[in-house]
């Protein structure tokens, strides 16, 4: 644990991953991951995948995503993808509706 003056103690990063190399069922977990086409969006919704959580992948470039999907598929993970420009708030209000209407 780190604590720094008043503020309450937080965790360092090591352990947050540890955290979830513990086995536990996340099979019923659903995550949204923005940015999730490459760098740290991809490697998160990958790891996550593996976890057992079903990722919902958003970002604007669609055969990046595609990509990711496939890698996830083949690593025994269940992700869909979306694309979607985040900065547009049509972008925005139609990915919610797309969620909702596909019970995700």
């Amino acid at each position: 644990m780190v604590e720094t003056g008043s503020a309450k103690p937080f965790k360092e990063k090591s352990s947050i991953i540890e955290d979830m190399t513990i086995e536990k069922n996340y099979t019923s977990k659903t995550v949204l991951i923005t940015g999730a086409s490459s760098g740290i969006g991809a490697k998160t919704a990958e790891f996550l995948a593996t976890k057992g959580f079903t990722v919902l992948l958003v970002a604007r470039r669609k055969e990046k995503l595609a990509a990711v999907v496939e890698r996830i598929q083949k690593l025994g993970g269940t992700a869909f993808f979306f694309e979607a420009d985040l900065s547009i708030e049509q972008a925005r209000v139609d990915l919610i509706e797309t969620l909702h209407k596909e019970n995700l």
